[in-house]
């Protein structure tokens, strides 16, 4: 499995990706911290897992979601949120 991990924390960014690594079935994990950065990875990636903050600074996880959607055979989306 391919993820994408979308937190602008960097230390909770960083323990997920640690977890996640931990998982012989993930191949690989990418992390973004904004939109912006997001869906530069998703539209030159095959990402099967989205794991996404809801709350990101100056952002919201939600219009990123919305996004994801629209993107033809989107990844699964789990919210990651405190």
């Amino acid at each position: 499995m391919n993820i994408l991990i979308v937190e602008d924390e960097y230390l909770a960014r960083a323990e997920l990706s640690h977890l996640l690594k931990q998982d012989s079935r993930v191949a690989h994990v990418e992390e973004a911290d904004s939109i912006q950065d997001a869906m530069k990875i998703m539209l030159t990636q095959s990402i099967d897992i989205t794991y996404l903050d809801i709350h990101l600074t100056d952002e919201s996880g939600m219009e990123l979601a919305d996004l994801i959607n629209e993107i033809p055979d989107p990844p699964v989306i789990i919210f990651a949120t405190a």
